[in-house]
């Protein structure tokens, strides 16, 4: 998956590559978009310059550092995330 508004981290492209077409056009708008990229409705922060953003059904793990773009750190199932 080539894009332009965010990398993936060596360790979630196997993640991302196994995301459905639908999933893969979400996560492309959710870094497009600034306003729903932080949007609280779709993001919380963590520490460290992290972030998990909800897409569809999965959870994505993201960083953010000054000057570059947002990296997908990892990809998780919904009930995953919520540690069931």
């Amino acid at each position: 998956m080539t894009n332009k508004g965010f990398d993936v981290a060596y360790p979630a492209k196997a993640q991302v590559s196994r995301l459905g077409k639908a999933e893969k056009d979400a996560l492309v708008r959710l870094f497009s978009s600034r306003d729903q990229l932080h949007s609280p409705e779709v993001t919380k922060k963590l520490d460290g310059g992290r972030y998990i953003s909800r897409v569809l059904t999965k959870r994505v793990l993201w960083s953010e550092h000054s000057g570059r773009k947002p990296e997908v750190l990892s990809v998780v199932d919904q009930s995953y995330a919520r540690g069931a």
